[in-house]
């Protein structure tokens, strides 16, 4: 028996750039960049491209989200709500990786952590570990703080 063949012409796909204009609105809400999203995007700070980057990464709607210290751009507000909306992808099961130095961030939000040196795993566990060794490498631990926040809450 034969399987049946797909159907000819292929049905069109929807292009990525169709997904995202229509996610148009969402992307520069969650972004907070307001009246500055008509700027040409060389004006716009490091913590403005952090930003955007970030609210079209998860508007695409990925399986894998990867972050390269996205998550130390932007004010304590929007940290904490990029945090919470990389809990509810972790929660759906997705995967999301984290490339940062920031060992609060670690311990915050990362169920395992690897630390790379010079593109070699130096150790694979579970955050409080690998982060406790990073720092006893490179100098004492630095309190957990984010500035606007109280012990106990998300910052």
């Amino acid at each position: 028996m034969l399987a049946p063949l797909p159907p000819f012409p292929p049905e069109p796909q929807p292009k990525i750039e169709d997904a995202l204009l229509a996610r148009l609105d969402k992307i520069i809400e969650f972004s907070e960049l307001g009246d500055f999203i008509d700027a040409p995007v060389r004006t716009y700070s490091s913590g403005m491209k952090g930003r955007l980057g970030f609210s079209i990464a998860i508007n695409v709607d990925p399986d894998v989200l990867l972050l390269d210290e996205v998550l130390t751009v932007g004010d304590a507000s929007f940290r904490a709500k990029a945090g919470s909306i990389l809990d509810r992808f972790r929660q759906s099961g997705k995967t999301v990786i984290i490339a940062t130095h920031s060992m609060p961030l670690v311990r915050r939000r990362c169920t395992r952590a690897i630390w790379l040196e010079k593109g070699t795993i130096r150790m694979v566990g579970d955050p409080p570990h690998v982060c406790s060794a990073y720092e006893h490498e490179y100098g004492e631990r630095k309190p957990d703080r984010a500035v606007g926040s109280k012990r106990g809450e998300a910052g």
